[in-house]
């Protein structure tokens, strides 16, 4: 009996020297960011081969990954820079253009459709160069804003009949910290998901404050989000099988820029459970009075 306590006491040890480094290996991986993949995360050298040797492949990796990264960030940034000015230019050809009162009634209904493309385009290249920018160069402004303001804002610019199908529930003591501009670009895209996805039904937006936050909710009566994919429809230019096969148009980009938006902000955002339709909650840091100094 005591050489089998012994056995099992020595085995213990053992054992917890050996797991001991992997385990810590595997928190470092479980706290690396998708995002931001930086090899130094994963710890130092514990000193066992074999665990050095999958630390060292798992560093290389993650180098690759961020190159890989950093590459796509920079086409995309490019890209909407180099679409930018022309886009801009093309639109104020076309306003001008609009403008003459002596177009045929078919030239005029085609110029329409033609800025209403190129104002999708535009503002799909506003997107991607939110996106592209990494959280940690996101440059903020880090200002106090009230969010029903920026709300109210956003409700105010759609077109009359969207504006009439969004009712709010707005409290003013819900104020942030951060940049107003982003902020207005994710509350657009969060109303523009919700009255496109539910484009017969109401969508309700509530701004609260609660103890340690700042709460956006944005409530339609659409098909919803199933559960496993409300992670998911988070990522840049992902739409699940129902909006590809759908009517509904997109580029899977609206999402991950709310996304985006509020992780810069120190928030997150994600799909809760409805009793009907989708329910979007977005979490922010609420501006505090230290702020200001």
């Amino acid at each position: 009996a005591v050489a089998a306590a012994l056995a099992l006491a020595l085995g213990r040890r053992a054992s917890t020297r050996i797991v001991g480094p992997l385990a810590r290996l595997r928190a470092a991986v479980a706290g690396l960011r998708a995002d931001a993949p930086d090899p130094q995360r994963l710890g130092p050298l514990e000193g066992y081969e074999e665990v050095d040797a999958l630390r060292a492949a798992l560093a290389d990796l993650l180098t690759r990954h961020g190159a890989a990264l950093a590459q796509s960030r920079r086409f995309a940034a490019d890209a909407a820079h180099e679409l930018r000015t022309p886009l801009t230019m093309m639109q104020a050809e076309l306003e001008l253009a609009a403008e003459r009162e002596d177009l045929p009634a078919g030239v005029a209904a085609s110029l329409a459709r033609v800025r209403s493309t190129l104002g999708v385009l535009s503002s799909l290249s506003e997107h991607l160069l939110i996106l592209a920018a990494p959280l940690d160069r996101v440059r903020l402004d880090r200002d106090a804003v009230a969010l029903s303001d920026v709300v109210r804002e956003a409700i105010a610019a759609l077109d009359p009949p969207r504006r009439a199908r969004v009712a709010s529930e707005l409290d003013d003591d819900a104020v942030v910290r951060g940049d107003a501009t982003l902020l207005r670009a994710l509350i657009d895209n969060a109303l523009d998901n919700a009255l496109k996805f539910a484009p017969a039904g109401a969508v309700t937006v509530r701004v609260s404050r609660e103890p340690d936050a700042a709460v956006l909710r944005v409530v339609d009566e659409g098909p919803g989000v199933a559960p496993g994919q409300r992670e998911r429809v988070f990522e840049p230019f992902y739409r699940t099988a129902a909006a590809r096969a759908g009517a509904t148009r997109g580029h899977g980009v609206g999402l991950a820029l709310i996304a985006h938006v509020a992780r810069a902000h120190g928030g997150d955002a994600r799909f809760e459970d409805a009793t009907r339709g989708a329910s979007l909650r977005v979490t922010l840091p609420p501006w505090r009075a230290s702020d200001a100094a």
